[in-house]
């Protein structure tokens, strides 16, 4: 649970409750509200992915954008994981994919976009895109995980 500190809205602490959640339930990510990458930044929310064998997949950050505003603060927009999101309420989904697209032509692809409703619903608009070695892991082992070992393979066959 994140309490609100500081700076924080009520809107702000929801947000970052309702994200935490989502990527805890669904993916069985822990993920650490603001603490240092290895570069000295200090996203929102970062994490790591493991294979289950507690080694180290994949990383992840998530960078919360209340209003617009928010996002010409100086504050934000680490996208240097593996996994990169940008949590956005509902108003802001179309704001927050023309933003991304102008201030970073050539890295939006990279960035998903995670809707989060009034009543603290996530959802994800746009996953980012990278190769096979990066964000498509964490939906490739869940997908794999309900399959029989015959789908499986054909799966394999088909990415690999």
């Amino acid at each position: 649970m994140i309490y609100k500190k500081g700076h924080k809205t009520n809107r702000t602490v929801m947000m970052e409750n309702a994200v935490h959640n989502h990527f805890s339930k669904k993916y069985g990510i822990d993920l650490r509200a603001e603490q240092s990458l290895p570069n000295g930044k200090i996203p929102d929310f970062s994490g790591t992915f493991f294979d289950g064998k507690d080694t180290p997949v994949e990383t992840i950050v998530v960078e919360i954008k209340q209003d617009a505003p928010d996002f010409f603060s100086g504050c934000g927009l680490n996208f240097e994981a593996d996994c990169n999101y940008l949590a956005v309420p509902t108003e802001l989904v179309g704001f927050a994919i023309a933003f991304l697209r102008e201030e970073f032509p050539l890295d939006a692809y990279k960035v998903g976009i995670l809707e989060v409703t009034n009543t603290a619903e996530v959802r994800e608009v746009l996953y980012p895109r990278r190769s096979m070695n990066g964000c498509w892991r964490i939906r490739r082992s869940r997908i794999l995980a309900g399959l029989s070992g015959e789908c499986r393979h054909l799966l394999d066959m088909e990415v690999s």
